[in-house]
């Protein structure tokens, strides 16, 4: 016997009819879910889902199923085809410049020196870059590291702009000048036969003006410049006293590094002795060298300015006598 609790009311009942009532109210539950078909009105009302113009096109394909494709066919969608170069779109990397004729830059006016007799240092670069030339100023671009280094290395007691390049000399007994007069946007538009031309030119301004050093800005130039100083040491031929023609031996210079150079120019009449120096290039672009180490190497260049001229030691470097020129 089973009991039934309704409303509080105990009703008992035979098992049997209780399993019945039991099955009877679960089946008509279901009738809520039960699925009933379409009739024929919905069937005739149906329309077909609409496919995009680029699957009709045949842009997209249409989905395989895996029975009825290949082992083959998966394993050829596996491999991915590599792109087609586009022969129209530029390569990632930059490329690198080559020679430009002078014309090229002929808008730009070349940049003045700033020169005068007995002064401490004068820096040479290449040549004026584009933006310098367009402001008519030295290191002119913003990324250049060069008005950073005087000052954080102590040769000038404030930061300058590239616009008061002009007081460098009166105030602070410093000089600018370039090997290479023309502009360009970069050094690699100038060939090595032009730069090497150059250099009597670089000469005779250091002969004329007579600077306790000549600072070169970047290991490139000053390897245009040692190799013509060699060359000239090295001469292919002398007379001797009974006219011979005798071969002198070529000179041997170790390999460049930055700093103090094994070379001085020496003025034949004033006999005044000028000094070379290399610092690294002070393009933002160069990054073998970061700024705090380009201006510990200004400031070695700062210690041997403050340095008595008698304290420097040059009995071992290679003297290159500058023929003397009158000051005009």
């Amino acid at each position: 016997m089973a009991t039934l609790e309704t409303s509080g009311i105990k009703l008992e009942c035979e098992q049997d009819d209780y399993d019945h009532q039991v099955k009877t109210d679960f089946r008509a539950s279901l009738l809520h879910f039960a699925h009933s078909g379409c009739d024929a009105e919905a069937v005739d009302s149906f329309k077909p889902l609409k496919r995009s113009a680029r699957f009709a096109s045949g842009l997209v394909s249409k989905p395989q199923t895996l029975g009825s494709t290949s082992v083959a066919t998966i394993q050829a969608l596996g491999k991915r085809k590599p792109k087609a170069e586009n022969p129209s779109k530029p390569p990632s990397k930059k490329a690198k410049r080559s020679y430009a004729a002078p014309e090229v830059y002929a808008h730009l006016d070349a940049l003045n020196d700033g020169l005068k007799v007995g002064l401490d240092v004068v820096f040479s670069g290449i040549n004026p870059g584009y933006m310098s030339a367009q402001k008519g100023h030295h290191f002119a671009n913003p990324t250049n590291h060069f008005w950073r280094c005087l000052h954080g290395s102590g040769l000038t007691s404030r930061r300058l702009q590239p616009s008061e390049d002009s007081t460098l000399p009166d105030a602070f007994n410093l000089g600018l000048t370039n090997l290479v007069d023309r502009p360009s946007a970069e050094a690699a538009e100038l060939s090595k036969a032009e730069m090497k031309a150059s250099v009597p030119t670089l000469l005779a301004k250091i002969a004329r003006y007579r600077p306790r050093f000549l600072c070169f800005v970047g290991m490139g130039i000053w390897e245009i410049v040692k190799s013509a100083l060699v060359e000239l040491l090295s001469s292919t031929a002398s007379t001797s006293a009974q006219g011979k023609r005798e071969r002198t031996k070529k000179v041997k210079v170790a390999k460049s590094v930055v700093g103090l150079q094994p070379f001085k120019l020496v003025c034949g009449t004033a006999n005044a002795e000028t000094l070379i120096f290399v610092v690294p290039s002070t393009s933002g672009r160069v990054t073998q060298y970061q700024l705090t180490d380009k201006i510990e190497f200004f400031a070695d260049l700062k210690r041997l300015v403050d340095k008595d001229p008698s304290k420097i030691d040059t009995s071992a470097m290679l003297v290159v006598a500058l023929p003397s020129t009158s000051e005009s």
